[in-house]
């Protein structure tokens, strides 16, 4: 494997540390539930995360098959 694939693995692995550490956040912080799941939900907070978190992964598999 080369360098450059191995830094766009690391890189995918810390942005998605990084999106599940924001996921986490209590729920009173992240606005109104939008999606309900026994419990759990999906918060007006949670979709600039995952869209971020998105965009980066299509960065890095753009990268990877370029190089």
């Amino acid at each position: 494997m080369s360098a450059h694939r191995l830094v766009l693995l690391v890189a995918g692995a810390c942005l998605t540390l990084l999106t599940l550490m924001l996921l986490v956040v209590p729920s009173a912080a992240m606005g109104r539930v939008l999606v309900d799941f026994r419990g759990h939900g999906l918060h007006q907070g949670d979709v600039p995360v995952l869209g971020v978190w998105a965009i980066g992964v299509g960065a890095l598999a753009w990268g990877w098959r370029r190089g």
